[in-house]
C-alpha cells in the first residue's frame, strides 16, 4: 500500500500548541485525551505541532517517515508556519476526537478550536510503526 503523505495548507490555517509560552499569548490547553491513547501518540501529534509554531523543519521531520520526508519540501513547511502566526498568538484548543483504523495506519483525529473566533480545523494524522505517514488539515 503506498504511504499517502500530505501537509495540507488550505485558506484555512492550523495553528500548532504552544512551546514556549510567552505573556502575551494565552496558554494552549490540549483535552486529555482517552486513556487508550499512547503516550506516544501524544508525544507525535505535539511535536508537529510544536515545530510548526517554533519555525523548526527539522524537529517536524524527525518522527515522520521517509516517503513523508521526501514529500515535504521547506517551501510547503514555510507556507503553513506563515499561516498560523496569527490566530497562534490569540490560542486554540487541541481536543482529541478519535482514531480511525486506515489499512496498516492508525489515523488519530483533532479538534483544533481557536480563540479567535474562526472556523475550527480538523487535524488527523496518520501513524505507522511508529512513524508518522501523513497529516492533514482539513
Amino acid at each position: 500500500m503506498k504511504t499517502r503523505i500530505l501537509l495540507l495548507a488550505l485558506p484555512l490555517v492550523f495553528a500548532p500548541l504552544a512551546h514556549a509560552q510567552d505573556e502575551a499569548a494565552p496558554p494552549v490547553q490540549t483535552q486529555k485525551p482517552p486513556e487508550k491513547l499512547a503516550p506516544a501518540v501524544r508525544d507525535a501529534f505535539n511535536l508537529l505541532m510544536t515545530s510548526i509554531q517554533d519555525d523548526d523543519y527539522a524537529g517536524f521531520l524527525v518522527a515522520v517517515d521517509d516517503n513523508f520526508k521526501a514529500a515535504l519540501t521547506k517551501k510547503m513547511f514555510d507556507a503553513v508556519v506563515a499561516q498560523l502566526a496569527s490566530r497562534q498568538k490569540n490560542g486554540y484548543e487541541a481536543i482529541y476526537l478519535d482514531h480511525l483504523k486506515r489499512g496498516a495506519y492508525t489515523t488519530h483525529l483533532w479538534k483544533l478550536a481557536f480563540r479567535d473566533g474562526g472556523d475550527d480545523i480538523l487535524a488527523e494524522m496518520s501513524l505507522k510503526d511508529g512513524k508518522i505517514g501523513g497529516f492533514f488539515l482539513r
